[in-house]
């Protein structure tokens, strides 16, 4: 199952309400936006104050070359437990299958 999540940045409802009807996942927004999307209905948010919070619940890094998807590989191993699901991920676990 893919997830699309649309970064709404800087901020246009015209984009964030075309985001929700195409089906969108969840908005990445600029912070202080979350009463506004909440407004327009029910659909996660990602932000410094939103659902998923940015440098927390996930993490944002640019691919450009080989050594940075080796740095993203480490940096999911570093983590205790190895990477955290995000609540926006409704995908069944390979515990729960097996």
């Amino acid at each position: 199952m893919k997830t699309v999540w649309v970064k709404v940045i800087p901020w246009s409802l015209e984009l964030a309400q075309a985001a929700m009807e195409g089906g969108a996942n969840a908005l990445w927004i600029p912070p202080g936006m979350q009463s506004e999307v909440k407004k327009m209905g029910i659909i996660p948010t990602i932000a410094e104050d939103g659902d998923v919070v940015l440098g927390k619940d996930v993490v944002v890094k640019e691919i450009r070359k080989k050594q940075d998807e080796e740095e993203i590989f480490n940096l999911t191993l570093s983590k205790k437990g190895g990477c955290k699901r995000s609540r926006l991920d409704h995908r069944p676990s390979r515990e729960s299958i097996e």
